[in-house]
């Protein structure tokens, strides 16, 4: 199920440089870096309320510094390799890589990152990191914090995810006045958990040959969103659908079964997310359609075993996408009220 993962994602030995914690390769960590800790952590201490009784938290965020592990991941037939600064902390589940950001830093993103995937765990009933093919340091989910290059965007793979890091200058004032970030640094949780989610249908055995059996787009970032908490604009009324309606080039969200069909530039997507975030919370509430997180993971299992997403949406949604996407805004208004 997850052989494709292990062999995109396969990487050799590194050289273990130890237990240091916060002990910096080339400088002392910054007070940017302790603040940012500070503050990240404060958020963390309240998500960790959410790990199971019989989990050990503590282990998940032991972790070690090591180097020579090359960033590089495959999407389709092309492989892409991005330079990092060859000190890399090791989780119990990931691998932090990063361009410039310091120890501090690398660390805080490592706690972020075994919080969400342990609430993912859970939330999908998937007792083990092993029965999502993490087996050891080859099969650890890679994430590059990038802090300086800035001309590169956020993007998932099947064994990771390359994101803006918490000291660059997407979640950080340079200059409040003239180069303010470009989101809340709070948000940063939520933002990630979304990408991860992403990674963790990659995990579950989807997308590993092509995306043939991948969800449509409404739904994958829908979910996302879902599990998520949003990290766009939450809608809770019909006011706030018609208004996001009003607009000429926003069109009926279960029709964007692809990046094609998005009737606006790509820079502009994510206006869409607020909808497909309700279409799924919809799907997913006892108010609305009844369904929970275990439909959606029969649903995957049935992408994995080869049903269109169009049957595998019918028998475990309980309502075709046909009928879904042209009684949609009835079915809104009902669940709103």
């Amino acid at each position: 199920m997850f052989s494709d993962v292990r062999v995109r994602c396969e990487r050799p030995p590194a050289a273990d440089l130890g237990q240091k914690g916060f002990q910096a390769s080339n400088a002392s960590v910054t007070l940017w870096s302790l603040l940012c800790l500070l503050t990240i952590l404060v958020t963390t201490s309240i998500i960790l309320t959410g790990c199971s009784r019989g989990s050990n938290p503590i282990a998940l965020f032991e972790g070690q510094w090591i180097s020579d592990i090359p960033f590089t991941y495959s999407i389709g037939n092309s492989e892409y390799t991005i330079p990092h600064d060859n000190r890399i902390y090791e989780s119990a589940n990931f691998l932090i890589f990063s361009d410039a950001s310091g120890d501090g830093v690398k660390k805080t993103i490592a706690i972020i990152a075994e919080t969400k995937l342990q609430e993912l765990k859970q939330a999908f009933d998937i007792p083990s990191s092993e029965e999502l093919g993490i087996t050891g340091r080859s099969t650890k989910i890679m994430i590059y914090a990038n802090r300086n290059m800035l001309s590169r965007d956020t993007q998932y793979f099947p064994c990771g995810i390359i994101l803006y890091s918490l000291d660059s200058r997407y979640w950080v004032d340079v200059d409040p006045a003239t180069d303010p970030p470009i989101l809340d640094i709070e948000s940063f949780p939520r933002f990630f958990k979304h990408e991860l989610m992403h990674v963790f249908q990659h995990l579950l055995g989807l997308g590993l040959d092509g995306y043939d059996d991948w969800p449509e787009v409404w739904f994958s970032e829908g979910i996302a969103e879902y599990v998520s908490g949003g990290t766009f604009f939450y809608f809770a009324t019909m006011t706030d659908v018609n208004s996001w309606l009003a607009q000429a080039d926003h069109v009926n969200p279960i029709s964007i079964g692809s990046f094609q069909d998005y009737p606006v530039p790509l820079e502009r997507v994510g206006e869409y997310y607020p909808m497909f975030h309700l279409a799924v919370r919809y799907l997913l509430s006892e108010e609305g359609n009844g369904k929970n997180l275990n439909d959606a993971k029969k649903l995957y299992e049935a992408l994995r075993n080869g049903d269109t997403f169009a049957d595998a949406f019918e028998t475990n949604m309980g309502v075709s996408p046909d009928y879904f996407e042209e009684n949609f805004y009835d079915l809104l208004s009902q669940f709103l009220q």
